[in-house]
């Protein structure tokens, strides 16, 4: 199971005043989330094994690339670990959703995503 999370970072905690000059200097990202609004933080992406429910790999990405932006890179550290083989099943949510992501994990690395869509939609036609 694969899934990613934003995690802010406070810098501010003995609450003294940052100049802009001094923050730009300190090589900060400024990020957007759905649940913590704007934030100065990283993205945190967990592998979880299905079994144990243990962590098997976590990156730390500056700022909060997209899901699917870092889904590449996080197939290659899963093969260059040894962790993921031919054939294997690997569960994203629905941030990793895009064709062209199941075409990467398909083609290139023999796996089988399973990602659930944005939107399930039913079409019946009469």
């Amino acid at each position: 199971m694969v899934d990613a999370t934003p995690v802010d970072v406070d810098i501010n905690f003995m609450r003294k005043h940052y100049s802009k000059k001094y923050l730009s200097k300190m090589d900060l990202k400024w990020s957007y989330s759905s649940s913590k609004g704007h934030y100065i933080g990283y993205k945190v992406t967990m592998v979880l094994e299905k079994n144990s429910l243990t962590s098997v790999l976590i990156l730390i990405h500056k700022g909060a690339p997209y899901d699917t932006k870092i889904y590449k890179e996080v197939l290659e550290n899963l093969k260059q670990s040894r962790i993921i083989r031919p054939l294997d099943i690997l569960l994203f949510d629905k941030g990793y959703f895009s064709y062209e992501n199941y075409k990467i994990g398909i083609i290139e690395y023999r796996i089988i995503p399973l990602i659930f869509p944005r939107e399930i939609t039913i079409r019946i036609s009469f």
